[in-house]
């Protein structure tokens, strides 16, 4: 598997009121790396899909 490029930082914040949490899921096929923000319900607020580099 390749490294992802460019380089990706996550960063939410800042919590006032509501509460929400990340969660990163990695497609062991595909390598593939998702990013979900997500809410106090879970629910997904935004999303992002990274592909690594061959």
């Amino acid at each position: 598997m390749g490294d992802f490029e460019p380089f990706w930082e996550f960063v939410s914040g800042p919590l006032v009121g509501s509460q929400h949490f990340g969660e990163v899921q990695v497609d062991g096929l595909s390598g593939d790396l998702t990013v979900y923000l997500r809410d106090g319900s879970g629910a997904s607020l935004w999303s992002k899909t990274l592909r690594p580099s061959r």
